[in-house]
């Protein structure tokens, strides 16, 4: 097949750009709702420093003192984007986030256009094929809705390039792009990855089976797959063995699902979604298919009225061996998708999700683009079947959801406006048909695009109302606590000349608009709220204490005994109604903005010795498992801990950290005891911190909270601490050893195409 790549790149590149230009002309924010407010632009933020200082200072990207308490960016934040390779192209430039919005999601739309046409050409032959799947691809339901989590869309950029690799393995044998890309995506982001490897297994058998006609030899080609799969998850070790350090312990691992069927609203949001995009998924007043849970009602199918049209041809296939293992496919997957238990399985055994429909999304758009490939494969009979079930769900769907949704009552005239979109789908229906059989293959791609890139206006315009978030709206966000960068830490440095040698967090009352959790990224200071699932496990000891009011990764700490804990020195409020208890001093009055300053006169230090130690169970029986116990008591799990660190602490009096220096991943203060000691830090437990004193290497342990701690000399203590992501060297070594075996796969093939070429050209 033969077509011109520069026509298709012009196209793809018109369109990406056509999708958001009315937004970004316009100066409106897109999918600007609480994820992106409270994780994508400070995560982006703060990714953005962290690597700017590495390409400064030589200093790898490890820790963030920022994130909540101070967390490993490097081994939790995989999930958020951190090693996505579209921030890494937009780190450079030093503009608004805006416009970083609008960039990285035009260049995503691009990518996964084009990587769908490298691709969709192992299917079809046709160009006008190739494009109307690609824009099917580039511009589908899940590609919008999940605009608002943008570490998720270059995973599903690049994944048609997986499935092409496996189709150029079964083509010509070479395993060498598969084990790139199997790396690739394992290191953009191994959540998906997981999700990914788990579908390639029915993707595998199932074109193994209809490319060669039956089973035989599958397991041949099967362990060879699984070998180069093997090569590409050493590759990607140096990334994902930290990761999974940094995931044991969180809460949100195999909690399972909890039901044997989802509420009836949902299957019939399921029908809703294949046969038109719900529009109005986030608008919860218009959302018939809502329900109590997030994960249900994100459900996303619809790639365009012609796949959904094509698609049941499969039915009337007249080739039976691929309808039987087409069919075989489908009802495996329609299982995952109509059980619990299936979504539990793709969202790697947490709580049930229907993000995996990307690739249910890739599998539809490529089925029916070989039947629009082929068209005399078209059955007339099962087009208009198709169209009379459509023009029925069209007209009940959402009447059957509302009168069937026990989460919420809704109000007809709130649904009037979905269910009229609804009906206006069904004329589009027999247009496609028209079109179809009159095989108006020009007429048919510009009404796909002009389709997908109306609704992609539609739903940015409408169901997320950009009109709310102008793009000035993140300059006063940034600049809510200061005008120049920097300038609330400058300021708070300068109350005291201690400041500059100490280390203090900044409490600020969280405002949902202007300083949403996980704010303080932006400000690149050290506050105590987090917005965040791949916290610290470590944190999850906090839960033990009867007093908290937060979930293990919502938080927002306002709890007065906490915030002397955690090292809290100054707070920042508009409001002084808003100080949290404790014991505070005004220092600064109409600080920017009219902003107050308080000072804690309780602070603690990052690091302060105690002088007794309690197992969690014995302080719960005596009733003294309490936050306000804290600043005198460290808490440990086990009874040995508990004999082994008070036989440390010989010394009767408390002392602190002095001459702290901290940043790029390390930390060194000074302590001076008279006696042996056991110091708690206000900063996370976790293995990756290596601690000397004097040069000599301490034991460190899990306390009070998740907190670290660990022994100190009598005498003076010169403290040095390192931080390395567990399993990072390990990680490092495997990573080398997959990268040799790849040059090795790789070189053999090169040669052996050399060879190939030779004894062509010799006969």
């Amino acid at each position: 097949m033969k077509f011109k790549w520069e026509k298709l790149i012009l196209l793809y590149a018109v369109i990406s750009i056509t999708a958001f230009i009315f937004l970004f002309l316009s100066g409106n924010l897109f999918a600007y709702g609480y994820d992106a407010r409270n994780q994508a632009y400070p995560f982006y933020t703060e990714y953005r420093r962290l690597y700017l200082q590495f390409f400064t200072t030589g200093s790898l990207p490890f820790y963030s003192f920022n994130l909540f308490l101070g967390n490993s960016v490097y081994s939790t934040h995989a999930f958020y984007g951190f090693f996505d390779i579209v921030n890494y192209l937009t780190f450079p430039l030093d503009i608004s986030y805006f416009y970083i919005r609008v960039l990285q999601t035009m260049l995503r739309i691009f990518i996964s256009m084009v990587t769908f046409t490298c691709f969709l050409k192992y299917w079809v032959k046709k160009e006008s094929t190739l494009i109307l799947g690609s824009v099917a691809y580039g511009l589908s339901s899940w590609f919008a809705y999940f605009t608002s989590q943008p570490n998720f869309l270059t995973f599903y950029a690049f994944t048609p390039l997986y499935f092409a690799a496996i189709e150029h393995f079964y083509k010509t044998n070479r395993k060498a792009f598969f084990i790139g890309m199997a790396a690739f995506l394992c290191i953009t982001n191994y959540y998906f990855f997981f999700t990914l490897s788990l579908f390639t297994i029915f993707y595998c058998l199932y074109r193994y089976y209809n490319l060669n006609g039956s089973f035989k030899g599958v397991l041949k080609s099967a362990l060879s797959l699984i070998g180069a799969y093997a090569i590409g998850l050493l590759m990607a070790m140096v990334v994902l063995l930290p990761s999974i350090y940094g995931l044991l312990g969180n809460s949100r691992l195999a909690t399972g699902a909890n039901a044997l069927f989802y509420p009836a609203v949902t299957y019939l949001n399921l029908l809703q979604a294949f046969v038109q995009p719900n529009l109005f998924v986030q608008m919860f007043d218009h959302n018939a298919f809502l329900t109590s849970s997030y994960r249900l009602y994100e459900l996303t199918l619809f790639a365009s009225s012609v796949t959904s049209l094509l698609l049941p041809q499969i039915f009337s296939d007249k080739e039976k061996q691929f309808k039987k293992s087409t069919l075989v496919l489908y009802g495996v997957l329609l299982l995952c998708l109509l059980l619990p238990l299936g979504g539990s399985l793709f969202h790697g055994f947490a709580e049930a999700s229907f993000r995996f429909t990307f690739l249910v999304i890739l599998l539809n758009i490529t089925l029916a683009c070989r039947y629009l490939d082929q068209p005399e494969r078209i059955s007339k009979k099962n087009l208009l079947i198709t169209i009379s079930i459509f023009t029925l769900v069209s007209l009940i769907a959402i009447p059957l959801a509302k009168l069937s949704n026990t989460y919420k009552l809704f109000d007809w005239q709130n649904l009037w406006l979905p269910y009229l979109i609804a009906l206006g789908a069904i004329p589009v229906y027999f247009l496609v048909y028209w079109l179809l059989q009159k095989q108006k293959t020009r007429i048919l791609i510009a009404f796909s695009i002009l389709e997908a890139l109306l609704f992609f206006q539609i739903f940015f315009f409408e169901v997320y109302d950009p009109k709310i978030y102008q793009k000035d709206f993140l300059w006063e966000q940034a600049h809510m606590l200061e005008l120049e960068s920097q300038g609330l830490n400058q300021y708070l440095d300068s109350l005291d000349f201690d400041n500059q040698s100490s280390f203090y967090r900044i409490f600020t009352p969280v405002n949902e608009e202007y300083y949403p959790l996980n704010m303080n990224l932006l400000y690149d200071i050290k506050g105590v709220t987090g917005y965040n699932s791949t916290n610290s496990p470590a944190l999850n000891d906090l839960l033990l204490f009867p007093e908290h009011s937060f979930d293990d990764w919502h938080i927002n700490i306002e709890d007065g005994d906490l915030i002397n804990f955690f090292s809290v020195k100054y707070v920042v409020l508009y409001n002084p109604a808003e100080l949290p208890p404790g014991d505070w001093q005004l220092v600064a009055e109409n600080y920017y903005q009219g902003f107050y300053i308080y000072e804690n006169l309780n602070y603690r230090p990052l690091g302060t010795t105690y002088t007794k130690a309690v197992t969690y169970d014995k302080a719960e029986q005596n009733q003294t498992l309490h936050f306000a116990n804290l600043m005198d008591t460290v808490f440990v799990k086990t009874a040995m801990e508990e004999q082994e660190i008070n036989s440390i602490m010989q010394s009767d009096t408390t002392n602190s950290f002095t001459d702290i220096r901290y940043g790029q991943n390390q930390i060194t203060a000074s302590l001076t005891s008279d006696q042996s000691s056991f110091a708690v830090l206000s900063l996370p437990y976790d293995a990756g911190w290596q601690v000397t004193i004097n040069g000599t290497s301490v034991k460190t342990y899990q306390v009070s909270g998740g907190m670290l701690g660990f022994g100190v000399f009598a005498g003076d203590n010169q403290i040095e601490m390192h931080y390395v992501p567990q399993g990072f060297y390990t990680g490092v070594w495997l990573s080398l050893a997959g990268v040799c075996l790849f040059v090795i796969v790789l070189s053999t093939e090169i040669k052996k195409g050399r060879q190939a070429g030779k004894l062509a050209s010799c006969q």
